[in-house]
């Protein structure tokens, strides 16, 4: 099992075989794994944050795959401190994923504010919005993660819905056999 993890992880190679030929090899040096390495520039972000701030402005980094998800605690009077720590982290991890010819894509990046449907109003897409060098990521109402619709208000209404739309979608182009 080590040894199949070892040959995942280094000398990388790719070669196409088509219509009988066979093209030059080529040595991978950065790839998919690499890009699991931009998870060690957010915990330096988050690592800075924890040195130098209270827990209530803590970055917290999640990693799946080729996706990566940031989340920043703060009271509404520090939402502008919020913004300029994720701002900083994402242009460092943009940094090192184009010294390792990867891109960050902005237009998937998606921006949510939420907050407690007990307390005041939650911002949702009122909220401030991220900017990302020459791209700006506008606050959304609700996103996506890992399959759940996740609303600014934290209710789990609009991801029901969801979930029955898909299915009566699916019921309705069932056919008797």
């Amino acid at each position: 099992m080590l040894q199949w993890f070892s040959s995942y992880l280094s000398g990388r190679t790719f070669q196409v075989v088509y219509g009988g030929g066979t093209s030059p090899t080529v040595y991978i040096p950065c790839s998919v794994h690499k890009a699991q390495c931009s998870v060690r520039v957010c915990s330096s972000c988050t690592w800075q944050t924890w040195k130098t701030m209270s827990w209530n402005m803590a970055l917290v980094s999640h990693a799946f795959a080729d996706n990566m998800q940031l989340y920043v605690h703060c009271h509404r009077d520090e939402v502008t401190s919020a913004v300029l720590r994720l701002e900083n982290c994402i242009e460092e991890v943009s940094d090192w994923m184009s010294a390792n010819r990867l891109k960050l894509n902005a237009d998937k990046t998606e921006l949510p504010w939420a907050g407690s449907c007990h307390g005041p109003a939650t911002p949702g897409s009122a909220g401030p919005s991220l900017r990302l060098r020459t791209e700006t990521v506008v606050a959304s109402d609700q996103v996506r993660v890992l399959g759940l619709t996740m609303t600014s208000d934290l209710s789990l209404d609009k991801h029901v819905a969801n979930v029955c739309a898909t299915c009566f979608y699916w019921i309705r182009h069932l056919r008797p056999v």
